[in-house]
């Protein structure tokens, strides 16, 4: 809980008392997993495991803290070579 959901509302706190943006990295885990088609920002959220639960909690805390925000939801990490972190949509 402290590292998905805490961390992020004090680092969204500390950046709006400062008028920092603050970009977010959560996931599409907190989402139920059923559907036909990709999710939209604007999909209720229904996380079905404890990750997907804290990381919406970390979501719904930057937006609390009332700063500027960009929150993106990947859907898949893959990590190929050297240590190098590539996002893409599987």
């Amino acid at each position: 809980m402290r590292v998905n959901a805490k961390a992020p509302g004090a680092m969204a706190r500390w950046a709006a008392t400062r008028d920092v943006p603050l970009i977010h990295f959560s996931t599409d885990y907190v989402f139920s997993g059923s559907g036909e088609r990709a999710w939209r920002e604007d999909d209720p959220p229904q996380p079905l495991s404890v990750y997907g639960a804290t990381k919406l909690a970390g979501e719904n805390e930057i937006r609390g803290a009332g700063g500027t925000f960009l929150i993106v939801r990947t859907s898949w990490v893959d990590a190929v070579e050297k240590g190098l972190v590539i996002f893409s949509e599987q």
